[in-house]
């Protein structure tokens, strides 16, 4: 018999759902699909939220907009870290 640590297999049970939840409402077109960020409150209630988080496009990760570093073959990793800052 194996251990399993049971916050671990309830929480991989709630996410397996909400993954078929999604899934169901994307192929039968029933509902409006989840928009980016699901949050669960597993130690206070049975809850869920969806949150819409708009992009910035200035932002370097949001906009998803590739940056080009220069940097010769002789850069050390803390001079990178440093250029990337």
């Amino acid at each position: 018999m194996k251990n399993i640590i049971p916050a671990v297999a309830s929480t991989n049970a709630i996410i397996a759902a909400a993954c078929t939840n999604e899934f169901l409402k994307i192929f039968s077109g029933c509902s409006k699909v989840m928009d980016n960020y699901f949050f669960y409150f597993g130690n206070t209630n049975i809850n869920t939220n969806t949150y819409r988080y708009e992009r910035d496009e200035n932002c370097l990760i949001c906009s998803n907009k590739p940056s080009v570093i220069n940097c010769s073959l002789e850069t050390e990793l803390n001079e990178l870290v440093d250029i990337l800052k």
